[in-house]
């Protein structure tokens, strides 16, 4: 039996990169081999990998290697000898990990963290695909071309969740090694589950409540909640009668507590609603139109899932969205940040009711590309082939 060990040294929230390890996790479980979790103990990401019964390892990095922030512009000589010290040290654990569990192949599930680069696998000689859910955050390292460099020659094989997200990761490659990128890339698109769907905009609601735009995210800033809010303003002013609703989990405090003030400020509270973590599809079956405000994505789930359902969509044009929603086929894309133009977009879907129907139609079909069937069929072609070759 082959053995994945799908390797996620970090998480600071639950997000798709982590909701991908426990997927593909399961579909390898079903029609590959074994899959195996490595991750620290830090808790939310650990129980979901019980509940999912996958087999799990905790293997926590050294603090010093936990870099989202940038902190390498502050390194001094010593704290650049400190972490060396700790990348190589962490790196020998986790190759003796590998062997002790005998895994035959490496999934390497976090492009961002620094201390996941492919060196553990190779001291081994295990084969390592590197999964790609989106680009570095700008200015994450000025070592960031160094990392681009052997992420690349490390990996076997890459697996990119868009075509977009990719070309992001590889445009500042040099021109051999962008070469070299692209020959290992397969696009492995982020797959819905198979549920039976039969919601639909305009369901039947009184035409005299309000318009409900909602968004599935994560409150965190990337996620462009403000933006939202200032949307709603927008919409108000324009004598639009409806509700922003709010679905997602609160993972950064401070950021909830300004957006919070913003609301207030601008006396919205009776328009904005925050309705926490719910289930998806009974969220989205509320909902007229679906909006998303990030500025940086991969391939969204929450885009494919409003499409799944058959909800109208605007959105920022970040990394997949344009890819999903087949370049305005399925749905209205803005460029990142020009929040007068999204909110100009809802306005036309909220009074136009034929257009709301042919986007969901539209939605609802193209979400067919996204099944399950196809995109795991993909990642497992993807994966036999590292092993046979």
């Amino acid at each position: 039996m082959i053995k994945v060990a799908i390797l996620q040294p970090y998480y600071q929230i639950i997000g798709g990169t982590e909701k991908n390890a426990l997927k593909v996790g399961h579909e390898l479980n079903r029609y590959f081999g074994q899959a195996l979790i490595i991750t620290p103990d830090h808790g939310p990401f650990t129980e979901m990998v019980g509940r999912e019964q996958l087999a799990l390892r905790l293997v926590t990095p050294p603090a010093i290697l936990d870099l989202f922030g940038g902190q390498y512009f502050s390194f001094g000589i010593w704290s650049t000898l400190r972490f060396l010290l700790a990348f190589v040290c962490y790196n020998l654990r986790l190759a003796r990990i590998l062997r002790q569990e005998k895994v035959d192949l490496v999934i390497l599930n976090h492009v961002r963290a620094p201390a996941i680069m492919g060196l553990a696998p190779k001291l081994v000689r295990i084969p390592t695909v590197l999964y790609l859910h989106d680009d570095f955050p700008k200015g994450i390292s000025k070592f960031e071309p160094l990392i681009r460099w052997w992420l690349v020659r490390s990996a076997d094989r890459i697996i990119s969740v868009s075509q977009e997200t990719f070309e992001a990761f590889a445009r500042n490659l040099p021109a051999q090694l962008r070469h070299e990128a692209f020959r290992k890339c397969t696009v492995v698109y982020n797959w819905l589950p198979d549920v039976a769907i039969t919601l639909g905009c305009d369901r039947g609601r009184d035409v005299h409540q309000p318009i409900r735009v909602g968004t599935l995210a994560n409150i965190v800033p990337r996620k462009g909640i403000h933006q939202l809010v200032e949307m709603a303003r927008l919409l108000r002013e324009q004598g639009i009668n409806c509700e922003i609703w709010i679905a997602g989990a609160v993972y950064d405090e401070i950021y909830y507590a300004n957006v919070k003030q913003q609301i207030e400020a601008l006396d919205l509270s009776k328009i904005v609603r925050f309705c926490g973590f719910v289930p998806t599809y009974e969220f989205l079956s509320k909902l007229d139109i679906f909006v998303l405000a990030s500025d940086r994505e991969g391939m969204p789930m929450a885009i494919l899932e409003a499409m799944q359902v058959g909800l109208p969509i605007v959105a920022f044009a970040a990394e997949g969205v344009k890819e999903a929603l087949g370049n305005g086929e399925a749905g209205r894309v803005v460029s990142i940040g020009d929040i007068k133009g999204l909110t100009n977009e809802v306005i036309t879907l909220v009074e136009n009711v034929n257009l709301r129907q042919q986007l969901a139609e539209r939605a609802r079909a193209r979400s067919r590309l996204f099944s399950r069937e196809t995109q795991v069929k993909r990642l497992i072609e993807v994966l036999t082939d590292v092993m046979h070759s």
